[in-house]
C-alpha cells in the first residue's frame, strides 16, 4: 500500500467506512473481514492539468509537429456540432474515472464543460484561462474571462481566473489577473525551445504564429533571460508551472527563491506527442520540487490516463523510484490544486477512493 506519501509496511490494512478513510492499522488489529489485494493500493489519482473542452480534437492533430504548429492546429480546428463537443467531453470524463482519476485541474477557455461538471462525478478545480499579448487589450480580455467565470459560479462550480502562458499574456494583463486573483494560478510555462527563443530575444517560430493570426507585436523586444521574465511576474501566492520542459538550475533557483508554494506539473505523454521533449525530471527531483502529473488534453495525448504517464516516466527516468512517482500522482497533485483536505492521501476523514495497480 502507498498512502500518498510513501509505501506502508506490508501488513498494513486500510479501513474505509462510508467512503471515508477511518484508519490504517496492522493486520493483527484489523479483525477478520479483511480483503486481500493483489497489487499496489494507493489513493485515487489527481490529474493536475487537463483541457477537457478539447476532447473533440482526439486524433485530429498530427504528432510531433512542434508547439507552434500544434497551437495553430488548435486555433484553426474546424467547428463541430455542440452535441459532438458534449459527447466527447462526457466520454473523456468517463475515461478519467475508469482510469482511477478522482480530481482534475481543468483549463477552461469556454463554458463547454459546465454541463458535465454539474454531474459531480469528478472533483474539478476550474482554471478560467485568458490570454492577450497586446497590452491595450488587457482590460477587455480580463472582462471576457470574468464573464466565463460567472457562468461557472452560477452553477455552483469553483472558477479561478488564470493566465495562459508567457508568450500569450502581456505584463499588463498578467498584472490585471493578479489584481483580480493573487493566488492559486496555473501557467503554461517553458513548453518548448521556441518559447524560450521568443521570451529571451523575440525571435523564432512564435513570431510566425502572431503573424498568422494578424497580431502585431513589434513592441516586444524580449527579456534577455528567462530569469528576467520571471522577475517581471507578479508574486502569486500559489503558482502551478505546467509542462516545464526547458527548466534549468538557474530558473529553478529563481522560482523557488522568489515564489511561495510553487508546483510543477509534468505531462510527459503530451510533451512527447507535441514536441518529443521531456522535462528534466532528474534535476527537478534533485531540487525537491512539488512535482505533480497531468495528462493535458486528448488533442495532445493518446489517453487521459495517469498510469500511462507513470509508465512513461519509468521508461525514461528509471532512477526515479515508483514510491516517489506515486506521490507525484496523488498527494502532490492535491497539494498543487489546494485540495489536500479531501484528496491525495489515506488520512483519517479523507475521501476513501482507491486505485489498485
Amino acid at each position: 500500500m502507498h498512502n500518498g506519501h510513501q509505501f506502508m509496511p506490508a501488513n498494513s490494512v486500510l479501513i474505509i467506512n462510508s467512503n471515508l478513510v477511518e484508519a490504517i492499522v496492522p493486520l493483527d488489529a484489523a479483525g477478520d473481514d479483511v480483503q486481500y489485494i493483489d497489487g499496489i493500493v494507493c489513493p485515487g489519482f489527481v490529474n493536475a492539468h487537463c483541457h477537457l473542452e478539447l476532447s473533440f480534437l482526439h486524433n485530429q492533430i498530427p504528432q510531433q509537429v512542434g508547439m507552434v504548429n500544434f497551437l495553430q492546429a488548435v486555433i484553426q480546428a474546424k467547428n463541430v456540432e455542440p452535441e459532438q463537443v458534449q459527447e466527447a467531453i462526457s466520454n473523456a470524463a468517463q475515461q478519467m474515472i475508469a482510469n482511477g482519476i478522482v480530481a482534475v485541474g481543468d483549463i477552461c477557455n469556454t463554458t463547454n464543460t459546465i454541463l458535465e461538471k454539474t454531474k459531480q462525478q469528478l472533483h474539478f478545480t476550474n482554471f478560467i484561462e485568458i490570454s492577450g499579448f497586446v497590452p491595450q487589450t488587457a482590460a477587455q480580455r480580463l472582462e471576457q474571462g470574468i464573464a466565463v467565470q460567472q457562468q461557472f459560479l452560477q452553477k455552483n462550480l469553483n472558477a479561478t481566473i488564470v493566465p495562459h502562458a508567457p508568450y500569450s499574456v502581456s505584463e499588463q494583463l498578467m498584472q490585471a489577473i493578479f489584481n483580480h486573483n493573487t493566488s492559486h494560478v496555473s501557467l503554461h510555462y517553458l513548453e518548448s525551445e521556441a518559447e524560450v527563443n521568443f521570451l529571451q530575444n523575440a525571435t523564432g517560430d512564435f513570431q510566425q504564429l502572431f503573424k498568422s493570426i494578424n497580431v502585431a507585436i513589434d513592441f516586444f523586444k524580449g527579456y534577455s533571460t528567462i530569469v528576467n521574465y520571471n522577475n517581471n511576474l507578479p508574486k502569486f501566492d500559489q503558482l502551478l508551472f505546467v509542462h516545464t520542459t526547458q527548466l534549468d538550475q538557474a530558473i529553478i533557483t529563481n522560482i523557488t527563491t522568489n515564489f511561495t508554494n510553487p508546483s510543477f506539473c509534468i505531462c510527459p505523454n503530451a510533451n512527447l506527442y507535441i514536441g518529443n521533449k521531456l522535462p528534466p525530471l532528474d534535476l527537478m527531483a534533485a531540487n525537491n520540487l512539488n512535482i505533480c502529473i497531468g495528462t493535458d488534453s486528448l488533442a495532445s495525448n493518446w489517453s487521459l490516463d495517469i498510469k500511462a504517464e507513470i509508465k512513461t516516466i519509468q521508461q525514461h527516468y528509471p532512477n526515479i523510484k515508483l514510491e516517489t512517482i506515486l506521490k507525484w500522482a496523488t498527494f502532490n497533485g492535491a497539494k498543487a490544486l489546494n485540495i489536500t483536505n479531501q484528496y491525495g492521501s489515506f488520512e483519517v476523514g479523507k475521501i476513501g477512493k482507491i486505485v489498485i495497480i
